[in-house]
């Protein structure tokens, strides 16, 4: 990543992450930011997994909407083939949305953009 893409991306990542302080209550908040730090060590520590650890408090502040949130956040960081990968672990099975369906529509969409057929 060239230093103005990393430059854009630090700034798209840093006003989603002020936009998120203000919709999120301060105890979800919280839980997102104790995951981005430990996404943060796990950049550090390169290729090895961090096991963020929650409270059960904290396990019922993960929902959906903030692991999505999570994710996001990784692709505003991101580039392809970084190799960026966010386990979400297994407990979101429920009301998770569907990434699948998600990311094919997303396909289908730039295709569309770019005068291809889907």
């Amino acid at each position: 990543m060239e230093e103005q893409e990393f430059l854009d991306a630090a700034r798209r990542f840093a006003v989603r992450l002020a936009e998120l302080s203000q919709r999120f209550d301060a105890e979800t908040y919280e839980v997102l930011l104790k995951i981005l730090r430990g996404v943060n060590a796990a950049f550090a520590q390169r290729g090895t997994g961090v096991d963020v650890g929650f409270t059960d408090r904290e396990r019922e502040l993960f929902t959906p909407e903030v692991a999505w949130e999570v994710a996001r956040l990784m692709e505003l960081l991101s580039t392809p083939g970084s190799g960026v990968r966010v386990d979400l672990g297994p407990s979101l099975n429920t009301g998770q949305p569907d990434w699948r369906e998600h990311d094919r529509r997303e396909v289908e969409g730039i295709a569309r953009a770019s005068g291809l057929e889907p």
